[in-house]
């Protein structure tokens, strides 16, 4: 199977995997084991999205999925939404939920494919964000650098300057420090598992991992289903964020974030609330270890997006109840992506070659140096 081919497929088993997830009832929610996990995880997306949104800001939620932050946004009091997500049905779901919870804020929901560019063709020209949110799907578009561009190209093109883009991310230095202590390719406890994918491009000892393209099958109890997951490089999506006008700001593991706000009165309440401990005040030690493999990240927005100059801003018209025909779907043309997709893996593997140089010229260099060391001591 070509690698494209495998790549579509891949994703179309991201969408339907999505797609099948139901809104559960809350009484379900809080007797599963996995509540305090997830509480834990809402509660650290809240603190980041109030740290940078402005009161009655407009927001933009990419990759949204069944609209699990519309909540929060009410309760951030922001002035509209725009919210995009590729699974039809997590949509749907989303729309169902903001219909139920008396919002007091406008919204237009779209399926779409994030990680294209020209998402945000759709939108009347005047309407711009004060804040991007991506929350737990960023690392899809890291299987290709065209996709993790297209990412970042929809987060700037409609983000005022001095604006911020807010996601949560897989923490690649830890998963890839995991790897390194066991033998094999997999590891996890009796709530998640990573297995990591075969990849000729990564040598048996571990010492090589390509920017873009290096997948592993994450399963979490009652949420994902091995789904194929890629690293995020932290240098790359640093690189990549610069290129479309942004400055990174924070990149911080979970258990800082707990740590930093966790006394913070402002945040206390909802603490208690979302019920975030275990019956003896702690985190449960497989929770606590799920919790870090993960990072928060945001990047604010220094330079404005070029050739966009609105003549005026507008916002998003109140539409409510928002029906089903309300949902805008954003279509690519299919023949335009499959060539841009064999462009963009010519691109990669010269990238994962030159990679591999440089990583061959510094071992060289420390084997050198090595040497020589070796040799002074002879000498003394």
């Amino acid at each position: 199977m070509s690698i494209r081919k495998r790549s579509f497929e891949e994703r179309k088993s991201i969408q339907n995997h999505y797609n099948k997830q139901q809104n559960e009832s809350g009484f379900k929610r809080r007797k599963s084991k996995m509540y305090r996990l997830r509480s834990l995880n809402n509660w650290i997306k809240s603190v980041l999205l109030d740290q940078y949104l402005e009161y009655q800001g407009d927001v933009l939620d990419l990759c949204c999925g069944k609209g699990g932050d519309l909540q929060k946004y009410r309760s951030l009091k922001i002035q509209s939404l725009v919210a995009v997500d590729f699974a039809p049905k997590s949509i749907e779901n989303a729309v169902s939920r903001y219909n139920k919870m008396n919002p007091q804020f406008s919204a237009k929901f779209g399926v779409g494919d994030c990680f294209e560019s020209g998402l945000l063709s759709f939108l009347e020209d005047g309407v711009c964000f004060d804040l991007v949110s991506c929350q737990f799907s960023l690392h899809y578009a890291c299987d290709t650098q065209k996709r993790l561009e297209s990412l970042f190209e929809n987060a700037s093109c409609r983000l005022k300057r001095g604006g911020y883009f807010v996601a949560t991310i897989p923490d690649a230095d830890l998963i890839i420090q995991k790897l390194k202590e066991i033998e094999g390719w997999k590891f996890g406890n009796n709530k998640y598992q990573i297995e990591f994918m075969k990849n000729e491009k990564i040598p048996n000892d571990k010492s090589f991992f390509p920017a873009f393209g290096t997948k592993y099958k994450f399963k979490l109890d009652e949420a994902v289903f091995d789904l194929p997951e890629s690293l995020v490089h932290p240098p790359t999506l640093a690189k990549i964020a610069r290129k479309y006008g942004f400055k990174p700001i924070l990149k911080k593991n979970f258990h800082d974030i707990f740590n930093k706000f966790r006394k913070v009165k402002k945040y206390q309440e909802l603490f208690k609330r979302l019920k975030c401990l275990n019956q003896k005040g702690g985190v449960d030690t497989e929770d606590w270890e799920i919790m870090g493999l993960y990072l928060g990240v945001a990047f604010k927005k220094i330079k404005a997006t070029p050739h966009y100059n609105p003549e005026k801003l507008v916002r998003i018209p109140r539409c409510f109840p928002y029906t089903h025909e309300n949902i805008v779907k954003v279509v690519k043309n299919t023949n335009e992506n499959e060539n841009n997709e064999q462009v963009v893996q010519l691109e990669n593997e010269k990238q994962i070659v030159n990679e591999k140089k440089e990583t061959q010229e510094i071992q060289r260099i420390e084997s050198t140096q090595e040497n020589q060391k070796n040799e002074i001591e002879k000498e003394n």
